[in-house]
């Protein structure tokens, strides 16, 4: 859409149009808010703006005036505590948070600019209430409060520099200390073992009533056996000498 003309026709607002351009949301403000507009004189040319006028619901040019006075103020809240444009600090800040860096660099970077924000903010209304805040000490303050989170979030760093230019280096050269060891295990020595089998879920009767002893695993019941037979794949090693077991009633 290029021109607002496009919208409107002398009977009304083009319902189609609207929503080809805006959601549902917006439709229903233009036309149960603004209503209806009557004819196409009722447009204005206001500092460059195209106002319509529409069944006397906008408020009469004085008061767009009034807009344009408050948007001019507003804008002048930051500008006044800075010594450079503020679209210069909004797109420093837009590139820091688009950098490549380091995992413990991101996280302070998301946090400079609210002590940026917070120091132009201060500086401000210092400014505004007749005393004098100097960029200097806006900028120390800054430094300060980026140390102290620095700290206080990686507390096991050692000699963190207290100026922000070095803290970025010393964080994008940062590695940790990692520790290694090598761990050597050595086959154990070959050896009987003596299993004494508790049996109390899973054996079925013949186990325990025909027999006491069982001098090799082959003597031994499959169930039994087949548990043997993974503890020996866990540990080559194993074997069986004398297998005992006490009589199992299935309870």
């Amino acid at each position: 859409m290029e021109n607002i003309k496009e919208l409107y026709a002398e009977d009304g607002w083009k319902i189609n149009a609207l929503e080809s351009n805006f959601n549902e949301d917006i439709c229903n403000h233009i036309c149960n808010t603004l209503g209806i507009v009557n004819s196409t004189e009722g447009r204005i040319k206001h500092g460059g703006c195209l106002v319509v006028m529409v069944n006397s619901k906008l408020a009469h040019s004085e008061n767009y005036e009034e807009v344009e006075k408050s948007i001019e103020d507003i804008s002048k809240i930051w500008e006044k505590g800075l010594s450079f444009p503020i679209n210069q600090l909004q797109q420093i800040m837009e590139e820091w948070w688009k950098a490549d860096d380091s995992p413990k660099l991101k996280q302070l970077i998301k946090v400079v600019s609210i002590f940026i924000t917070w120091e132009i903010w201060k500086r401000r209304n210092v400014m505004k209430h007749g005393g004098n805040m100097p960029t200097t000490s806006m900028i120390l303050d800054i430094h300060r409060y980026i140390y102290l989170f620095t700290k206080s979030r990686y507390p096991w760093l050692k000699n963190v520099p207290q100026n922000w230019p070095l803290i970025v280096k010393y964080l994008e050269g940062y590695a940790p200390l990692t520790k290694t060891m090598v761990v050597r295990w050595s086959h154990p020595p070959w050896k009987y073992i003596t299993a004494i089998l508790m049996l109390l879920m899973s054996l079925n009767q013949e186990l325990g009533v025909h027999r006491e002893q069982y001098q090799n695993m082959q003597e031994l019941p499959q169930q039994v056996n087949s548990i043997l037979q993974q503890d020996k794949e866990k540990t080559p090693n194993l074997r069986i000498r004398k297998v005992q077991t006490k009589h199992y009633n299935g309870t």
